[in-house]
């Protein structure tokens, strides 16, 4: 495969995973479209036009050394390098190891990260299908995708970029997409399970080889001696992009619905004291 492909099979996969089902996500893409056909001469050159066909700005093909040389054969990957967060040191690894035909980092770079706030308008629809009403869901990202859009504007966002520019390494980060792909995971594998208490669903996680081997690097913080014995009931895993806060805003709207257990991969203190402050387990 190249570059592309895997880029586009990237894509794909994610959004046949994402949480707000993939009707949702394709009217999402057409009202994008719609949008771009009404946009004048000008504005047309500007936009980027790879959200007409990808909903998740925050994954992108960083560089692709096949288009910067102007070669017509694409070259084909048969080695890639991965990690959660890709800088200089990793891409100086890649070149040392001398064999990396691609580098894939989860956490945005260069232009994915300069638009992440784009994508978190997903996060409304997400929490609206968790129960919570979707004017409160949209009041409350709102504030928030302004914060990152403010946040990452100074950013030095291609400095990563021009590292792998240079050192001649094609360069993909999938965010969201990877992110779509672990929750769509959990979820079948829980719904299948059928587990009774929070303990059994730790025991299952440990039986995963990934959670298997993260046990050994880091043990699981248990923060309650009573969490074990807990009841799993009526529970939610979080797959909200950049939004710890909008999870500590809208932590009281999750009762509503009858939530009981609240599933998060980021956990801030901030988090767990509004938690504190409701009925909700985690």
């Amino acid at each position: 495969m190249t570059t592309p492909q895997i880029y586009e099979l990237a894509v794909r996969l994610g959004i046949k995973a994402d949480l707000r089902g993939q009707a949702k996500v394709k009217k999402y893409l057409e009202n994008i479209n719609k949008k771009y056909e009404k946009l004048d001469k000008e504005q047309k050159a500007e936009f980027d036009k790879e959200k007409l066909t990808n909903p998740y700005s925050d994954t992108r093909i960083l560089v692709d050394t096949s288009v910067a040389s102007k070669v017509d054969k694409k070259k084909e990957i048969k080695k890639i390098l991965t990690g959660i967060d890709i800088e200089g040191t990793e891409l100086l690894l890649a070149d040392k190891m001398g064999d990396i035909d691609l580098v894939i980092g989860h956490h945005p770079r260069g232009k994915a990260l300069a638009d992440l706030h784009s994508v978190m308008d997903l996060q409304a629809q997400v929490l609206a299908d968790y129960g919570v009403p979707i004017n409160i869901a949209e009041s409350i990202i709102k504030p928030r995708i302004s914060e990152v859009s403010r946040g990452i504007a100074s950013v030095n966002h291609n400095r990563i970029v021009d590292i792998a520019r240079l050192l001649k390494i094609d360069f993909i980060c999938a965010h969201t997409i990877a992110d779509n792909l672990g929750a769509d995971f959990l979820i079948k594998l829980l719904k299948r399970k059928r587990l009774d208490t929070v303990e059994d669903i730790l025991k299952m996680l440990k039986e995963i080889p990934e959670f298997k081997e993260a046990v050994n690097i880091m043990p699981v913080r248990r923060f309650s001696s009573a969490i074990p014995k807990i009841v799993a009931a009526k529970w939610r895993l979080r797959n909200l992009p950049a939004a710890p806060a909008a999870l500590k805003k809208c932590m009281k709207k999750f009762l509503k619905p009858a939530l009981a257990r609240l599933w998060a991969c980021i956990w801030e203190k901030n988090i767990e004291r509004k938690r504190k402050k409701t009925i909700l387990t985690w």
